[in-house]
């Protein structure tokens, strides 16, 4: 069910969200493409986050910090139908992403791995489904263009650019093309320790919170002689 409001602040509150997430996801998609998952997925994160808290904002929520667990909550209650269409790990994925800005408080043993093209195409499909859910007017009944829908109307590359849902193509045929990567673990005793590597095609599992860089145990023998 559609929300509505005519209380101007909190029009004005979410238009600024919804472009200001807008920028932050275009940013995002820049990043992707040039094959740099983690800031790609961090600048996502933002971007979801201005989002979430633009939809928010219709309700009367002034939401404050980054992306969180109670926003995905007071989403997810406000707005049921929607929340059932997104990746709730992709949420919980971008959240872990944030935190990557600064290291030296990351938990013992903390880990993520990031794919460029498969972080990509989720968040595409996250801000489309948001975006579509705000729509914002004039008094006197015309559409107010947010920052994407005029990028949208306009045809620009920057929004674009493999984007599989714009470009109507199959997601599973999308993520069957080389993939880079990203994977950390924050090891005990030993920091952290970082991983680029590439595959030929990316995940296609939709499961975003795997495990990474994962130590291998070692079996200890004992010196035998030579028979």
């Amino acid at each position: 069910m559609a929300k509505k409001t005519s209380n101007q602040e909190r029009v004005f509150r979410a238009l600024e969200f919804i472009n200001l997430g807008y920028k932050d996801y275009i940013g995002a998609r820049t990043l992707l493409l040039n094959k740099l998952p983690l800031q790609g997925a961090t600048l996502g994160s933002s971007a979801v986050e201005k989002y979430i808290k633009a939809l928010l904002a219709v309700r009367g929520e002034n939401t404050q910090g980054h992306l969180k667990k109670a926003h995905i909550s007071s989403l997810k209650n406000y707005i049921p139908d929607l929340t059932k269409k997104l990746n709730s790990e992709f949420l919980d994925f971008l959240r872990k992403c944030y935190s990557l800005r600064y290291t030296d408080g990351l938990p013992q043993n903390f880990n993520i791995s990031v794919y460029a093209r498969e972080t990509l195409a989720e968040l595409d499909y996250t801000i489309f489904n948001m975006e579509f859910q705000l729509n914002f007017q004039h008094a006197e009944g015309h559409e107010i263009y947010s920052m994407y829908r005029s990028a949208y109307k306009a045809g620009d590359t920057r929004l674009f650019s493999d984007n599989y849902l714009l470009l109507k193509q199959d997601k599973q045929m999308f993520l069957s093309n080389p993939d880079v990567a990203y994977g950390m673990r924050n090891r005990p005793n030993k920091g952290i320790l970082e991983v680029e590597f590439k595959v030929f095609e990316s995940i296609k599992d939709g499961k975003f919170c795997r495990e990474a860089v994962v130590p291998v145990q070692t079996e200890q023998h004992e010196n035998k002689p030579n028979e």
